[in-house]
């Protein structure tokens, strides 16, 4: 039985059943062209020559004449990552795919010979490189540094040529990186030397990528074709139990590289046929789907970072018009700086283009049009709450509201808060923040019901009128509504006329359903004070999102690595501010800080020769 924090790489069974070991084994790197096959049967060769050698040295048979440094000391580190047996002949399915006119692997390649080498070089999480970051380093070496008898690494290694000789071949000491990215768990292709890398084929017209020092991508397909320098190569990605490799990632990720999460949950851990390529990202399985289109998980091409890409289906100048202003909205929040962006409180749209690859949607409607953002674990809906400690769960509300704050802060109401626009970031730390600007408006004042959904949606709505309009008041009771929602459900609680509008008799069992859960102890109660004021059934006896951001609920005031708005000198669009009467329960706990930013990959740009 496996270990029940799931760190085991074994699954152990009775005496009279052998012991099953899960296999790190994730990829091949093997020789494409004549001249890397050349190359490896070089390198084999000298492995076995310097095995020989310092076999015949410890055994005294040469004790007068020592192995230069060379080839002084058996080669056991780049054998770990070679494996000898011949290769079986390819299958129909790993066969190479149709080459395409842009791509320059035709040209070089009309020599291409069966692969029948001695051997390939092998990616697993059971033998693990000594590269930064763990990461694979790929090149020639170096023939003189970090080589002694009792270290060989020679600076890589994957040991593509045989020292000595390596003219010609175009490949530098540490020629590039492949290493596991640690948010999404991608295995990512970076270039360390002024000798570009091509990823050949991954392009999205099916051009090659070239990638020049510094620059990196996600490996993306089940059989991808490499060239470093004149040698090229087939690395084919293919595990035999899923699931089982994605134990082995999970724990290399957290142990190996000390990542305080493990990847995303909702990306595949190895290439998918569906995978493709659009506009810079590597789109995964859908994720939801609804009247506006799908959300599919994704990943950015050149960061490896998780993200979600929406497509809304544009079918008229209407909906052009709407997704033009939920763009231009959501670009307010856009964040430049480290991290998604999700730390504000807001989900901000990272990208926007349509089918047509203009950028944003050129509104030609009907057409497909593209939204990226921050890829989320959960929705407010979807969360297991109990499962969620209260500190927790007021980190994440805190979130939503300074997300709110930031919203009407730049005159925006936001008229679609709900349990599924308030997404769950990170649960370590706690990260929550408010998405999704189709029903926004950059007005104070709206008279416009067609908005959330019908139980969300605060009262003062139903009665608006030309001359009595609502205003951003409406945000704070939906925010408010969805905070009492995740504790338990709320639409059986009806009005007058036995719906889910909310009237001012559904406003007082709301407020029932509240007190009593204060009672019980589930709501602590200065929180129950807070949702108390952001419920009212007058929006003038609400508090706004800044007042309630100074809510004794939130103490010890917030520091530096917390979300702090700057709301001095803003108006809430209802005249002046108005302190509402709140309750001073006992003190609870406040919620943790948000973490540090994601690891970055090194520099390497000095290895490369």
């Amino acid at each position: 039985m496996a270990d029940v924090d799931g760190a085991a790489v074994r699954s152990y069974t009775t005496e009279a059943t052998p012991e099953v070991v899960y296999c790190g084994d994730f990829a091949t790197l093997v020789p494409e062209n004549a001249s890397a096959i050349s190359a490896l049967n070089g390198v084999v060769a000298f492995l076995e020559t310097a095995t020989t050698t310092a076999a015949a040295t410890a055994a005294g048979d040469d004790q007068s004449h020592p192995p230069s440094p060379s080839t002084s000391a058996e080669e056991p580190y780049h054998r770990r990552f070679l494996s000898l047996e011949l290769p079986s002949p390819p299958s129909p399915s790993l066969a190479p795919e149709t080459e395409s006119p842009a791509s320059s692997f035709s040209s070089t390649t009309s020599d291409r010979p069966t692969p029948a080498a001695r051997g390939h070089y092998r990616l697993s999480l059971d033998i693990l490189p000594e590269g930064p970051v763990s990461s694979w380093r790929i090149g020639k070496g170096s023939r003189n540094k970090h080589v002694t008898e009792h270290n060989t690494q020679r600076g890589v290694d994957i040991l593509l040529v045989p020292p000595n000789e390596h003219h010609g071949s175009g490949v530098a000491n540490v020629h590039a990186l492949l290493c596991i990215h640690p948010l999404s768990g991608a295995l990512m292709l970076r270039s360390t030397s002024s000798h570009p890398v091509m990823y050949l084929s991954a392009a999205e017209d099916g051009g090659d990528v070239v990638l020049c020092r510094g620059e990196q991508t996600v490996i993306f397909k089940a059989v991808n074709r490499l060239r470093f320098g004149a040698l090229d190569y087939i690395l084919t990605m293919r595990v035999e139990v899923e699931s089982h490799f994605q134990v082995l990632r999970d724990q290399f990720i957290t142990t190996i590289l000390e990542a305080p999460a493990l990847p995303h949950p909702k990306l595949d851990a190895m290439p998918q046929p569906y995978h493709h390529k659009a506009a810079g990202y590597i789109m995964h399985k859908p994720i939801s789907t609804g009247a506006f289109g799908m959300v599919r998980s994704a990943i950015d091409s050149s960061t490896g970072n998780p993200l979600a890409v929406k497509r809304i289906s544009i079918k008229n100048k209407r909906d052009t018009h709407a997704i033009h202003l939920e763009v231009r909205i959501a670009q307010l929040f856009r964040h430049d700086g480290p991290g998604t962006g999700a730390e504000s409180g807001v989900i901000p749209v990272l990208s926007s283009w349509c089918e047509h690859n203009q950028r944003p949607p050129c509104g030609n409607a009907p057409e497909d049009a593209f939204l990226a953002m921050p890829l989320a674990l959960a929705d407010f809906g979807d969360t297991d709450w109990p499962s969620v400690t209260m500190t927790d769960r007021l980190a994440l509300f805190r979130g939503t509201l300074v997300g709110l704050a930031r919203i009407h802060a730049a005159g925006i109401m936001h008229r679609d808060i709900s349990p599924k626009n308030l997404l769950v970031c990170s649960y370590n730390p706690p990260i929550a923040a408010i998405c999704d600007f189709g029903k926004a408006t950059q007005s104070r004042h709206s008279t416009t019901t067609t908005i959330g959904p019908i139980p969300m949606v605060a009262p003062e709505v139903w009665t608006a009128s030309p001359r009595r309009p609502y205003g951003p008041a409406l945000d704070i009771w939906s925010l408010g509504y969805a905070w009492l929602s995740t504790f338990g459900p709320l639409n059986w609680v009806l009005s007058l006329a036995g719906n889910a509008k909310t009237d001012e008799s559904r406003c007082r069992g709301i407020h029932r359903v509240l007190d009593d859960r204060a009672r019980k102890g589930e709501v602590p109660r200065r929180l129950g004070a807070l949702m108390q004021s952001m419920l009212a059934y007058d929006p003038s006896q609400r508090c706004t999102a800044a007042q309630a951001l100074e809510h004794s609920v939130w103490d010890p005031p917030p520091t530096a690595s917390r979300p702090v708005v700057d709301l001095a000198g803003v108006s809430d669009g209802q005249g002046p501010a108005k302190r509402p009467r709140l309750l001073t329960p006992e003190p609870e706990h406040a919620p943790r800080g948000r973490a540090a930013d994601a690891p970055l990959l090194p520099d390497t740009q000095s290895w490369g020769r």
